[in-house]
């Protein structure tokens, strides 16, 4: 994954918008989350505050680590395996990206422009992928 300057510019500036209120951060990835795959619903056994210290502390890392993929992905490889153990299955994956638009789209406002919402599809795109590939090798041949 590589992001030009101005891509982590906007990586990094919209996540300081979100990171200011990490509780109303969380609130709003998990309504979104639990509203279109409710499904997803049993998979938390945290409170949704407790839980959205820990999305933003992941996204934190995303956010600061983007330009170092070599120390990113050995991360996220991990965070992938650790969710298999809360049931976390790769068809989950795109309603996390949709939650995570959605999120930053409720606390950005007027500032979420189509590029902001461009390069976060992107980079969650290639998260997506490393942890599928790496929490379920098998997926991509069972397609």
């Amino acid at each position: 994954m590589r992001l030009s300057q101005h891509e982590l510019d906007i990586v990094r500036d919209s996540f300081g918008i979100v990171q200011r209120d990490p509780v109303a951060a969380g609130r709003i990835f998990y309504d979104h989350l639990f509203r279109e795959a409710p499904q997803t619903r049993h998979l938390f056994v945290t409170d949704v505050e407790r839980q959205a210290g820990k999305l933003i502390d992941t996204l934190r890392v995303v956010a600061l680590e983007a330009d170092n993929w070599g120390l990113l992905r050995p991360i996220i490889e991990d965070l992938a395996v650790r969710h298999t153990a809360y049931g976390v299955r790769p068809e989950h994956y795109p309603a996390v990206g949709a939650a995570l638009v959605a999120m930053l789209a409720a606390r950005m406002g007027r500032g979420f422009t189509p590029e902001v919402e461009t390069v976060w599809r992107e980079l969650y795109a290639a998260v997506e992928t490393t942890m599928i590939a790496a929490a379920y090798p098998l997926h991509r041949e069972c397609r």
